[in-house]
């Protein structure tokens, strides 16, 4: 295959997402500047890193942004209970859920 007809990913966005029309004003949490998620419509990996795909309330085009943008959206709980199989976070060391049974 050819370099040139591998297709490219998008760049991470910043994390903000691009605006498309006037954008709305940020929500202040904690000191920090925080953006409506409406929905996550997909995830991937990307370079081992977990990325989501998010509709964004009041913004036309969705923006793939990393897990950690994401930790705390409601969106992302109801993505991974709607797609089972799609990629997810790992889950945290030592909770057993790849710890062997001894004997």
């Amino acid at each position: 295959m050819q370099a040139s007809s591998v297709p490219r990913l998008p760049a991470t966005p910043c994390r903000r997402p691009p605006p498309s029309g006037p954008p709305p004003l940020p929500v202040v949490v904690d000191g920090e500047q925080e953006w409506e998620a409406e929905e996550v419509l997909d995830s991937r990996r990307v370079r081992k890193r977990l990325q989501y795909l998010v509709k964004w309330k009041r913004y036309f085009e969705p923006t793939w942004e990393p897990e950690d943008y994401l930790s705390n959206a409601q969106a992302v709980e109801i993505f991974h209970e709607r797609y089972t199989l799609k990629p997810a976070p790992s889950p945290p060391v030592g909770t057993g859920a790849s710890q062997e049974l001894s004997t």
